[in-house]
């Protein structure tokens, strides 16, 4: 018997940066129970030279936010409920999709939970399983119904524990790639 889906999928986001072949982004959505829906990720990005001169210091923000996470919540078959992202580059997306997004900081990380913004926005921060999480105020509206979608997912599994899968899966991708490549 084929159990029915009730809620709609918990999207997680990261990027990470890999030796000499560049940016990869992956976006991994999860039912309530944690199973994968639907896995995305993008062919590592190694910036030219050009761009790194014309970007300046904004180059790291343009591939993480324009180049890689918006193409990635693009292919997703159906809209998460809500995005959670390990990097503070992301939250910006929030400005560019309609999905509630939320940070929660890496515990190796130190990104601090009161971050400025150069918008004047303010965050508003909660608790999850004692799981820090900052959302923006523009989702305030959204806080409670945000509330109960992490709290029945986090009595499951650690909310930051899909962050490493996305990170491993990933690895495994671009460690297989170079496998056949060398054979």
């Amino acid at each position: 018997m084929v159990e029915a889906e009730n809620t709609s999928p918990l999207g997680f986001l990261t990027v990470v940066e890999l030796a000499e072949i560049g940016f990869c982004g992956g976006l991994l959505l999860l039912n309530e129970r944690g199973r994968p829906l639907e896995f995305h990720c993008n062919s590592p990005i190694q910036p030219s030279r050009t761009q790194r001169v014309l970007y300046g210091s904004t180059l790291r923000s343009f591939l993480l936010l324009d180049a890689i996470a918006l193409s990635l919540v693009e292919k997703c078959s159906k809209p998460p409920a809500a995005i959670l992202t390990n990097l503070q580059e992301l939250w910006e997306l929030s400005r560019h999709v309609e999905i509630p997004i939320g940070l929660i900081p890496d515990v190796q990380s130190s990104v601090e939970m009161s971050l400025p913004s150069d918008q004047g926005e303010l965050w508003s921060h909660f608790e999850i399983a004692g799981q820090a999480i900052a959302i923006s105020s523009n989702e305030r509206n959204r806080r409670t119904e945000l509330e109960a979608l992490l709290l029945g997912f986090a009595q499951r599994l650690p909310l930051a524990e899909p962050f490493q899968r996305i990170q491993n899966a990933i690895d495994e991708a671009h460690s297989s790639a170079r496998l056949r490549e060398s054979a």
